[in-house]
């Protein structure tokens, strides 16, 4: 915790010291619940509190398109396969 203390965020987000050291300390898994709140209360990313890295959304789309563009489809092609 870089500007809080364990109680501080207990109280702000209703989770208890004990489950937020545990989760720190990678002991247990935190509720995907618990995760919103902490980067609510944090102001963390949300992607890497709960992966452990930021996904860079409008870099991962550019790829898409190139890799869909090489592969001779569209966007709209390459949704409605992955939505099949």
């Amino acid at each position: 915790l870089e500007h809080s203390t364990y109680e501080e965020l207990a109280e702000k987000t209703g989770i208890s010291v004990s489950t937020l050291v545990r989760i720190a300390s990678g002991k247990t898994e935190p509720k995907f619940s618990d995760i919103i709140q902490i980067a609510k209360i944090t102001g963390a990313d949300l992607n890497t509190l709960a992966y452990g890295y930021a996904l860079d959304v409008k870099e991962e789309a550019t790829e898409r398109k190139l890799i869909t563009s090489a592969d001779g489809y569209t966007d709209e092609e390459t949704t409605n396969a992955h939505n099949f």
